[in-house]
């Protein structure tokens, strides 16, 4: 019986080694069916919820696609039945809370959604990778930009909404694309604060350039366009003074419809010179401004390119708006002593009348200010002569026959005719002495007296000629002054001023003769015949 012990020892380890094995091989394997049992109940939750998101989105966006149903539904085939009757009660609840949150985001700005339709979602942990990837195959996907982190402790899909084709775009009026929560009340409230006033007000700005468009312009507006839109804003007076001037403008080019308008505009020279025209006339709106603006901006459309004045007036033009009344006093006074001479100043009558009408009016704002004389010379009005000459020299070189010569007596008259008589019409008194002159100025002036008074024998003439010339005298000093205070205190005025300025020591340049002409005309109505010089 001994000999048997070591094997029923051997035995009882052998029993003793296969239930210790048992038992350990049989725990794990319990625990393990228990955690795939919950496992698969998170994985059913998970999917259940994974679903839910799908099923919203695809009801919320306006891209719906079957094969999307189709997965689902193919899906929700493999689950158990209790699963099937959870599922569809629960969907059942978030279907009408989508129709609920769908009808109320169409008419109002905050959505609550009834708490008992909403179920909360618990969270999954440590879903495994493999029911993921069964579930989001690229077959059954049919958007790119769901992504999800299996890492997280609670599973979320985020949806990035895709850039919608316009071209293409299809949706019908009852389908509501839900974006977020924030950006839904942001992009409603910016709605109903401030976008329908800026339709209101976009509408209205559209239908004003709408009726503005419409209404017909007037020749006059077509031409003060381009002002308007160089300056932009200005005032009614400038407007005014502005409209005044382009009108006389078109009147006087005979342009009465805006067609006419438009074909004077084309050329850009044109719309130069009436631009510096309506700026010359509104930065100094006065009556010599305008006539002088204006006669230039004719001369720039009628002359032809070719010709002297078409250049000069454009010139002109350009430098309007810088010259005041001081400017051209001096101009207009410079052309009237160099440049011109009554041919009726014989008499101390007629000398008056002639103070009195082409001078008086042109000395009220000379300057003395040697720096508006500067402006002219650099604006190429006048230009600086070498030798100074005095006002009574000018004067005396104007009118020699007036000023230069004392005259003659009755006797030596009769002697000098030769037994022929004379009309008295044509004798005049001397203003610088008691004797007697023929009604002339100068010398050039004595074929015409001779025509007039029908003396045709060349001795006689020459015979007059000797006498006018006979008693000589020089005209300066104190007594050029008496002479010139007889005539008018303003010649007296004028000599201070002409020979204590720059005046003295000028002339005039093409463009100061055709200002000062301008202005000569603008002032007393007359104008002077320039076209020697051009």
């Amino acid at each position: 019986m001994e000999e048997f012990i070591p094997y029923l020892v051997i035995a009882v380890v052998v029993i003793i080694f296969f239930l210790i094995c048992y038992w350990l091989f049989k725990s794990p394997q319990s625990k393990d069916a228990g955690l795939r049992q919950t496992n698969g109940k998170r994985a059913g939750e998970k999917r259940y919820k994974v679903q839910s998101n799908r099923q919203e989105r695809a009801n919320s966006m306006p891209y719906r696609r079957d094969d999307t149903r189709t997965s689902m539904n193919t899906y929700s085939e493999t689950t158990t039945d209790d699963e099937n009757t959870s599922l569809s009660n629960r969907k059942h609840a978030i279907e009408e809370a989508d129709r609920m949150v769908g009808n109320r985001l169409m008419g109002s700005h905050t959505t609550v959604v009834p708490k008992q339709l909403v179920e909360e979602m618990p969270a999954t942990d440590g879903v495994e990778d493999d029911v993921e990837r069964d579930f989001y195959s690229p077959i059954d996907e049919p958007y790119d930009d769901i992504d999800i982190d299996s890492n997280d402790t609670e599973t979320s899909a985020t949806l990035v909404m895709p850039a919608v084709d316009t071209q293409h775009r299809n949706v019908s009026m009852d389908e509501t694309r839900v974006i977020s929560t924030s950006a839904m009340w942001d992009t409603h409230s910016m709605g109903e604060t401030c976008g329908v006033a800026d339709a209101s007000r976009m509408g209205m700005d559209h239908n004003k350039d709408a009726t503005e468009s419409m209404v017909p312009k007037s020749h006059v507006d077509i031409a003060m366009a381009p002002f308007l839109h160089y300056f932009g804003g200005v005032s009614e007076a400038t407007r005014k003074a502005v409209t005044e001037i382009t009108t006389d403008a078109l009147y006087h080019l005979d342009v009465t419809h805006p067609e006419e308008a438009q074909a004077l505009l084309e050329s850009i020279v044109v719309q130069e010179a009436m631009l510096c025209m309506q700026k010359a006339y509104a930065a100094t709106p006065t009556f010599w401004m305008k006539s002088a603006a204006l006669e230039a901006f004719l001369d720039v459309v009628q002359e032809p390119k070719s010709s002297t004045p078409y250049l000069v007036a454009f010139d002109a033009l350009r430098i309007l708006p810088h010259l005041t009344l001081g400017h051209f006093q001096i101009m207009a006074i410079i052309l009237l002593l160099q440049y011109s001479r009554n041919s009726n100043n014989y008499t101390l009558d007629y000398f008056q009348h002639y103070v009195e009408k082409y001078i008086e009016p042109f000395i009220s704002d000379i300057p003395r200010d040697n720096s508006v004389f500067r402006q002219l010379e650099y604006l190429r009005c006048s230009m600086p002569e070498r030798e100074q000459i005095t006002f009574a020299r000018l004067m005396s070189n104007s009118y020699p026959f007036v000023f230069n010569f004392r005259g003659f007596t009755i006797e030596e008259l009769e002697r000098a005719m030769g037994g022929e008589t004379l009309p008295t019409s044509f004798v005049v008194k001397s203003m610088n002495s008691s004797l007697y002159k023929l009604a002339i100025v100068d010398e050039s002036m004595a074929q015409a007296l001779f025509r007039q008074a029908h003396i045709n024998d060349i001795d006689i003439q020459q015979r007059l000629i000797g006498l006018m010339k006979s008693k000589p005298t020089s005209f300066s000093g104190a007594e050029a002054r008496n002479i010139l205070e007889k005539i008018s205190p303003v010649l007296l005025d004028l000599a201070d001023i002409f020979d204590s300025g720059e005046l003295s020591n000028i002339s005039l340049t093409l463009l100061g003769l055709y200002l000062g002409r301008a202005h000569v005309k603008a002032t007393i109505g007359e104008e002077f015949d320039i076209s020697r010089w051009f």
